[in-house]
């Protein structure tokens, strides 16, 4: 799996969105899927973590763990 692009969902579907994250959550729970993590940054440091996806320089999935 890439991705979903929520925004169609929301234009086309918004009663899905729910549905469709809570099959997200039992993939994942069963290791259907993995998401590639580039980071996991606290809460607290949430401007760096804004600046590596605004500068494209994470890969996978920024984490902001909240604490």
């Amino acid at each position: 799996m890439v991705g979903l692009w929520w925004g169609n969902y929301r234009l086309h579907n918004p009663l899905l969105i729910e549905e469709t994250q809570e099959q997200l959550y039992q993939m994942y729970s069963e290791g259907a899927i993995k998401p590639l993590i580039h980071s996991s940054i606290n809460f607290k440091d949430l401007p760096q973590a804004l600046e590596l996806i605004e500068s494209r320089k994470s890969y996978g999935k920024v984490v902001i763990k909240v604490v």
